[in-house]
């Protein structure tokens, strides 16, 4: 009885975000992002065609992925599978990415008490609220919620040496998500800074990790086409990346801008106090684990802080590793503060907050802080594209196109819906350009100069001045319509345009109106047309 009321807090704090992240989800029907539309689709085929889809997964064409098709998210495919039975698809994502918030917050305030860490709403309160980018892409429905979870669950199992939850979170990440390299991350952090403070080292931190990853890679069906596609999204994206390879990726592997910075200053500035405190600090903590661990957690603060400057996608793990190193830096500095007029200081503060004015002032500051996150949120999925984008000019090509005809589309990122609209024909590319960019990068660029410039050649795009076409080395004549309708036909195996209405495009549609002896079109709605070569 004592720890339902003493827990009461929690309950309400979950009721309440459980009315604010309903509201959110389903204030309309949409959801945020266009991956989500991929790995629904992925999800309904498990239904017919089991798990021997990922064996194959044609629909990329021109990317490493045709090459070793594998999932580099089957955990979450598996998870959307059963809720897929009975569910429209789109309260189906809807209702599990309900399902990870809350189990995300739940975990976060069960490590709060593991660390004797108090006033739990606070932390979550700043946990969520504190920068809007990061609350957010919560609400983006896709893998990584699945990884922010487990990371931490992992740090909580590598902190406590409970192995057994070690190897078994592993298992979990490496089936559910790419990004495993992160579980080494945390693990080599940890074990450096333990050898340092007690020249010991546990080689089962890497033992029970290794051995989650190479089993489950050797089960899965798709073994050893995912250990190529993990190497290739673990190491050479980030590569090309570093490089500025010039391909042109999403949004949110971009490098950090002025208004990131903006966004995270409670957070970095957090870390800044936290770095000042943790000087303080370093004589007067007495356990050995509880030292370790503030060390481990500034250390991953600051290395996730970097990366996310480096790519802003980041900022899902730069955020709650840096709440859990200030609540936990706080919780070693209030118990280090032992002296009589410490602890009346502390007593007054108490006192003073107690005050309706500050009362006030509290209330006033938290709804300050919640309201551009909330209404990020709020205006992203109000804001959202219909789910029926695309849809049109999908289902016309279904209808009128021979199975598994290659379809040449203008952008890489409208692929995910076409594939939920329509899984009967193959397209270019799809989720990330940078696999079709290690597929062929002269069939990447020749793609990307066909959209972008109207020009078939195949010089890196940024070279290309089309006033003076001697320095990239391209000719007058590959810009002919018949040029290009050739270099379609025969580089890309296909006689179907489907084009877009982004503005990058548009030139490339008037091109192709401009030659209807090469290029007819067959249909043309407010977001997108089709053109057939002739």
């Amino acid at each position: 009885m004592f720890k339902a009321i003493k827990n009461k807090p929690i309950i309400y704090y979950n009721l309440l975000l459980l009315i604010l992240f309903t509201f959110i989800l389903f204030i309309r029907p949409t959801i945020i992002g266009t991956d989500i539309f991929y790995h629904l689709k992925i999800s309904q085929l498990f239904n017919t065609d089991g798990l021997n889809v990922i064996n194959e997964l044609p629909w990329f064409q021109y990317t490493s992925w045709s090459l070793f098709p594998a999932d580099l998210s089957l955990g979450y495919h598996l998870l959307l599978y059963p809720l897929l039975l009975f569910l429209n698809p789109i309260i189906a994502v809807k209702i599990l990415v309900l399902i990870l918030l809350l189990f995300f917050i739940n975990f976060f305030i069960f490590f709060l008490k593991k660390l004797d860490i108090k006033n739990h709403t606070l932390w979550l309160t700043l946990l969520l609220f504190s920068s809007s980018i990061f609350f957010f892409r919560l609400f983006i429905s896709r893998p990584f919620l699945i990884s922010i979870i487990l990371t931490l669950i992992i740090l909580y199992a590598v902190h406590n040496k409970k192995f057994g939850l070690l190897f078994f979170s592993s298992t979990i990440y490496c089936l559910s998500y790419a990004g495993w390299l992160q579980i080494f991350i945390i693990i080599i952090i940890y074990t450096v800074i333990e050898w340092l403070f007690t020249k010991k080292l546990y080689l089962k931190y890497y033992t029970y990790p290794l051995l989650a990853l190479i089993l489950t890679l050797i089960i899965r069906p798709d073994f050893p086409n995912i250990v190529i596609l993990n190497f290739q999204q673990t190491f050479d994206l980030l590569y090309l990346n570093l490089i500025n390879a010039g391909v042109a990726v999403g949004q949110e592997q971009a490098h950090a801008s002025l208004t990131f910075f903006q966004d995270t200053f409670l957070v970095s500035f957090m870390i800044i106090i936290c770095g000042i405190l943790t000087i303080y600090l370093k004589k007067k903590i007495a356990s050995m684990n509880e030292k370790i661990l503030l060390y481990t957690l500034f250390i991953l603060a600051i290395f996730y802080g970097l990366w996310t400057i480096e790519s802003i996608r980041f900022i899902e793990y730069f955020v709650p590793f840096t709440i859990l190193l200030t609540a936990h830096t706080f919780t070693l500095l209030k118990k280090s503060l032992v002296s009589y007029e410490q602890q009346n200081l502390i007593n007054d503060f108490k006192k003073y907050i107690r005050k309706p004015v500050f009362k006030a002032l509290l209330i006033l500051t938290f709804f300050s802080l919640i309201f551009l996150p909330v209404k990020k949120a709020y205006l992203g999925y109000k804001n959202a594209c219909p789910i029926s984008r695309y849809q049109q000019t999908a289902e016309w090509l279904e209808n009128n196109t021979p199975e598994k005809s290659i379809v040449f589309h203008t952008a890489w990122d409208a692929f995910p819906r076409l594939f939920f609209h329509n899984h009967h024909n193959y397209y270019i590319v799809g989720l990330d350009p940078t696999f079709m960019y290690l597929y062929d990068k002269n069939l990447y660029w020749l793609w990307r100069n066909i959209t972008e410039k109207s020009i078939a050649c195949n010089a890196p795009a940024d070279l290309i001045d089309l006033d003076d076409l001697t320095a990239s080395g391209c000719m007058a004549e590959q810009r002919q319509p018949a040029m290009i309708a050739q270099t379609i036909k025969t580089q890309f195996n296909s006689e179907y345009i489907w084009i877009n209405d982004y503005f990058i495009y548009q030139d490339f549609k008037k091109f192709l109106e401009a030659s209807p002896e090469f290029f007819e079109k067959k249909i043309e709605t407010d977001d997108s047309s089709v053109f057939k070569i002739k």
